[in-house]
């Protein structure tokens, strides 16, 4: 299968506030397991516009994100829903090591966390604060996945630093 990915960001009203450029991260692979088996992998994360150190934290985030699934693929993990809250986990674990390195507070690496994996016959997502992941229907309609989570005010959003994270990770 031939995949085409869309990937867009927008530079955030904090961001703009506070006359920062865009924090987001994108990062996708395509991965050949022969016979024309793809796995298409991608994360994306929205560096939050308050967060001092928005732009490292959402790099990381999809870096490792694309590094983890493809150790998987590798070591022939058959992917599940605890995979996925550990690769959460995992992340989190980092963006605390790196606020250790910087001698920041957790909450300057604030970010979200959206990712796929599909693979043939399968397809498996996962979202920590709002965005969207969308796909291509039946009905020629591009639908929502599920609906983006938003936070408990206007403008705000859950981050993977947040302690309740994983009971909002879809």
């Amino acid at each position: 299968m031939n995949w085409k990915v869309i990937g867009q960001s927008v530079i955030g009203s904090s961001h703009t506030e506070l006359s920062k450029g865009c924090e987001d991260a994108i990062k996708y692979c395509v991965i050949n397991s022969g016979e024309e088996n793809e796995t298409l992998i991608g994360f994306i994360s929205d560096g939050a516009g308050s967060a001092k150190y928005a732009a490292k934290a959402s790099t990381l985030a999809v870096e490792q994100g694309i590094a983890i699934v493809q150790q998987w693929l590798i070591d022939g993990v058959e992917i599940q829903e605890c995979d996925l809250i550990k690769l959460a986990e995992i992340v989190y674990d980092d963006l605390v090591a790196l606020a250790g390195q910087y001698s920041a507070a957790l909450n300057e690496f604030s970010c979200t966390l959206l990712g796929f994996i599909i693979l043939p016959g399968k397809a498996c997502f996962l979202q920590i604060g709002d965005g969207a992941i969308v796909k291509h229907g039946n009905d020629e309609n591009f639908n929502f996945l599920w609906w983006p989570h938003n936070g408990e005010y206007h403008n705000t959003t859950t981050f993977l630093i947040d302690d309740i994270n994983l009971l909002l990770m879809r």
